[in-house]
Formats: structure tokens, C-alpha cells, sequence
């Protein structure tokens, strides 16, 4: 009996190093990360156009010809509704298009700056990744000036600038 007790334990041991070492967890700024300590920012919210009038522009092709303004897709996106839940982070778009992904590394400086990557289809059926950050400034118990900046990059080389904006929200 001792001995089934003891190689479960061991055994549970193993397996909790094994799910352990599979994860990353880093720390920025003033605080360490991972999905129990990010429920001090929130980036959720509605996202619209930065400049130029879409929240996804100025494509290119691979080697650095110019596409149509809204991608391969040739679907505008103007808007991102943002799901967060510890690092966990869903998209989607004004089209109705969802991308999945996470955060990765955050530092807290004089605000918040989140890295993340999140992918999907897009509206007409485009592999879709995204890579960039979101980000803030903290005043007192206020996110504000929230921004998410980064690069939209369609299967077949196809990329696209993502510049958004949302309200401020109480953290």
C-alpha cells in the first residue's frame, strides 16, 4: 500500500514538472505574470480606426507591392471587439470574424503595454495572424489612451497595419 501511495505521489510530481515546464511565464516591469496576476489591466472593449479611416490598413504583398486597401480579403475592418480573460484574448471583427490568442509578455511602466498574438479566418475565409500590443496608460484606478498597434499577416504574404483606439475603462 505504501509503495502505490508513494509512486502516485511521485508520479503526480512528474506530471505537475511536465505541465509546468510547458509554460511560460514572464515577468515585466514592477510585477511578475501569468494568468492569475494579469487581472490588474483589462484591454477589453470596443477598438475602432486609429488613422486613416480603418482599423487594418496600408497592405502590401510579399516583396512590398501594394494591394487592394483592404487586403486580399478585399473585407474592410474598422472595428475590434476585445474578450480578455487573464491572458486569454478573443477578437472580433466588424465583419463578425474571430481571432483567438493570448497575451504574452506585460510591462507596467507608466502604463501597460501587453504583447499578444491572436489568429483566425477572416470574413472571406483568409488565414489570419496577428501580432502586436496593446496598450495604456494608468491614472490612478483609469486605463487610458488605449491602443492596440500591430501587424495583420494573411496566408500568402499579404500584410496589413493595425492601429485602434478605445474608450478608457476603470481597472
Amino acid at each position: 500500500m505504501k509503495k502505490i501511495t508513494l509512486r502516485s505521489a511521485v508520479l503526480g510530481m512528474l506530471f505537475s514538472f511536465v505541465v509546468l515546464m510547458g509554460c511560460e511565464f514572464e515577468s515585466g516591469g514592477s510585477g511578475g505574470f501569468n494568468t492569475s496576476l494579469f487581472g490588474w489591466v483589462n484591454f477589453s472593449g470596443v477598438y475602432r480606426e486609429g488613422e486613416g479611416g480603418f482599423l487594418v490598413s496600408e497592405f502590401t504583398a510579399s516583396g512590398g507591392t501594394n494591394a487592394v486597401p483592404a487586403g486580399s480579403t478585399g473585407v474592410e475592418v474598422i472595428q475590434f471587439t476585445v474578450f480578455q480573460s487573464g491572458n486569454v484574448l478573443e477578437i472580433v471583427d466588424n465583419n463578425g470574424a474571430k481571432y483567438v490568442g493570448q497575451f504574452g509578455k506585460v510591462e507596467n511602466t507608466a502604463g501597460a503595454v501587453a504583447e499578444f498574438t491572436a489568429e483566425g479566418l477572416s470574413a472571406s475565409g483568409i488565414p489570419v495572424l496577428m501580432v502586436g500590443t496593446f496598450q495604456g496608460v494608468v491614472d490612478g484606478s483609469t486605463l487610458s489612451d488605449r491602443r492596440v498597434l500591430g501587424t495583420w499577416i494573411e496566408t500568402g504574404g499579404v500584410t496589413g497595419q493595425i492601429d485602434g483606439r478605445a474608450a478608457p475603462i476603470s481597472i
